[in-house]
């Protein structure tokens, strides 16, 4: 078999793979550099193993201030008002001091801030689309049970 057009032998396809091994990269052409980064977002609402636990490096981060986080959702959450974006920094800060399973992290907010005015562009009115899309903002069924009772003055004292 040739890989030459027009020749029968197989010498020629031997001097065309002989070009391309002298043409082709060796391993020492190159340098190589070898980093890892790893990353571990959360807010230890499960113990880790101990050999894991040996292998991380922890670096917290604290919440952003109520203006920085305000912003943070005008920037993310598309067509959310001022005013609306200030209720749920509000009422996220407030959701955030209680003793919940899961604390509402910045994300949260910015999809129960986009919920929320979705919800009041379809003609639900603000209270009631906070109220609505509660389940944006606390994941977990027994914090939705926890704030039942003290939704309406959480939601009141942030629209305040």
């Amino acid at each position: 078999m040739s890989f030459m057009k027009g020749k029968s032998s197989n010498s020629g396809g031997v001097e065309v793979l002989g070009t391309l091994l002298q043409a082709a990269p060796r391993p020492e052409d190159y340098q190589f550099v070898h980093f890892r980064i790893e990353g571990e977002v959360a807010r230890l609402t499960r113990e880790l193993h101990e050999a894991l636990r040996r292998r991380c490096v922890y670096h917290w981060i604290e919440y952003p201030s109520a203006e920085r986080e305000m912003r943070i959702i005008m920037m993310r959450a598309s067509g959310v008002s001022e005013r609306a974006a200030r209720a749920v920094v509000a009422a996220v800060g407030r959701l955030r001091r209680e003793p919940l399973a899961k604390l509402p992290g910045i994300a949260e907010a910015v999809e129960w801030a986009e919920a929320a005015t979705l919800l009041n562009e379809q003609g639900e009115r603000w209270p009631e689309a906070f109220r609505r899309s509660l389940g944006v903002v606390l994941k977990d069924e027994d914090d939705l049970v926890h704030i039942a009772p003290r939704i309406e003055a959480i939601l009141a004292e942030a629209q305040a």
